[in-house]
């Protein structure tokens, strides 16, 4: 889903919030201006978790190491 410059890129279990979409839309647009540049365009991925991201991805971001941490610790280390 394209929300201005940026293409959200949405996990289908995720509820998308579209007014979020637009104040990120507008802020990355103002800090664009603020600096005289070109607002950036990029892509966006949004999953309710970790595992939801590693499914967008179409990657297996929990290696055995990762596998082993308790399930709690998951969201942590894939955010630090």
């Amino acid at each position: 889903m394209q929300v201005g410059n940026i293409n959200y890129i949405v996990h289908p279990d995720h509820v998308f919030d579209k007014k979020a979409a637009l104040r990120m839309d507008t802020f990355n647009t103002e800090i664009a201006k603020e600096f005289e540049f070109a607002p950036l365009a990029f892509d966006y991925v949004v999953a309710n978790d970790t595992r939801d991201l590693s499914d967008v991805l179409g990657v297996q971001l929990f290696d055995i190491a990762i596998s082993l941490l308790p399930q709690e610790e998951w969201q942590i280390l894939i955010t630090s």
